[in-house]
């Protein structure tokens, strides 16, 4: 659990405290990648959830903290992402699929996304066209959170 913490929350935070007086100069701007399992409870993923949900809590006081300088920090929350991180664990590229199949499945808009899906999100926050957001809180997942009690027939 301490190296997925080290690893999922420390390092934005030391790295965040690092970057704040360059950023201050620059009036850059912080984009966290957090999770969906941040607000989702999936046995097994108790560090990483833990360490996404802390990561969500860091945008919001940061950005809190550091927008009288000028910095805008914002977070990502990314559903099911085709990558190979799903195969680097314990799961068997068969458990993987079958994974990102129910994800796509349950997701409103029937697939998962692709890191460029996601690049575009971290494209428009780093732009002067969200120069007015910060410490928001971004779910990019098709709809796999929404909380849908009836789809119809």
């Amino acid at each position: 659990m301490t190296k997925t913490l080290d690893l999922l929350l420390n390092a934005p935070v030391f790295m965040t405290q690092l970057c704040v007086p360059h950023l201050a100069k620059t009036k850059g701007n912080i984009i966290n990648i957090s999770s969906i399992l941040s607000t989702m409870v999936v046995p097994g993923a108790f560090p990483y959830s833990c360490a996404k949900a802390g990561l969500d809590q860091f945008t919001k006081y940061a950005a809190a903290e550091f927008g009288k300088t000028g910095i805008r920090v914002n977070s990502i929350r990314p559903g099911a992402v085709i990558t190979p991180i799903h195969t680097r664990g314990k799961l068997t590229q068969e458990a993987a699929d079958q994974l990102l199949g129910a994800c796509a499945n349950s997701s409103l808009l029937g697939f998962n996304a692709t890191p460029e899906d996601i690049s575009e999100v971290v494209s428009f926050y780093a732009s002067d066209a969200a120069r007015f957001i910060t410490g928001d809180i971004n779910t990019s997942d098709g709809g796999l959170t929404v909380p849908v009690v009836f789809n119809g027939p």
